[in-house]
């Protein structure tokens, strides 16, 4: 998790400067746009900061930036897949993630840019296939790994999506035999 915590470092980083901003354009008299259009970026940050899980569903509709949407979406994820024994919990946790899934292309794209590699940078594909199989959702896992394994992405474990891939289908086996 040292990436969450590097996101969340840059992004408080941001806020400092946008506030910084602020003040130095107060102080000559003058606009500042740049500070006054970072504001829903400073929103984000201090509501990932504060875990604040109410704030930032609140805030994700609004955000547009792919980076953003993937700082605040991690987050989310995060949260909800630590009390995931909870429905409501749950049912958050689906939902986000489903979106980030869904708007990965767009996200996958930026993070490629800023870094080399993003195989190990987006575990909200993990906490979704971790939930799907204890719900027995095989179908919708098998097309969630197949995604993963497009981006590259790998899940922690030894045998990673395509290991994870060859489980499901075994028991789907079983479960089509008994």
């Amino acid at each position: 998790m040292d990436w969450i915590a590097a996101a969340i470092l840059g992004l408080g980083i941001y806020v400092q400067w946008t506030r910084w901003q602020q003040r130095r354009s107060a102080a000559r008299g003058t606009p500042c746009p740049e500070a006054a259009a970072k504001t829903h970026q400073e929103e984000v940050a201090e509501a990932i900061a504060a875990n604040d899980l109410e704030r930032m569903q609140r805030l994700l509709p609004q955000t547009t930036d792919p980076l953003l949407q993937h700082a605040l979406m991690t987050r989310m994820v995060y949260i909800a897949h630590k009390g995931r024994k909870d429905e409501n919990m749950r049912r958050l946790l689906k939902t986000v993630a489903r979106t980030y899934v869904a708007n990965f292309d767009g996200i996958g794209l930026q993070l490629q840019t800023q870094e080399q590699e993003i195989k190990d940078k987006a575990p909200i594909f993990k906490w979704l296939a971790i939930v799907l199989e204890e719900e027995e959702a095989y179908e919708e896992l098998l097309t969630l790994c197949r995604t993963a394994l497009d981006w590259k992405l790998e899940d922690g474990t030894k045998t990673g999506y395509r290991g994870r891939i060859q489980r499901i289908q075994k028991k789907m086996q079983r479960a089509d035999a008994g």
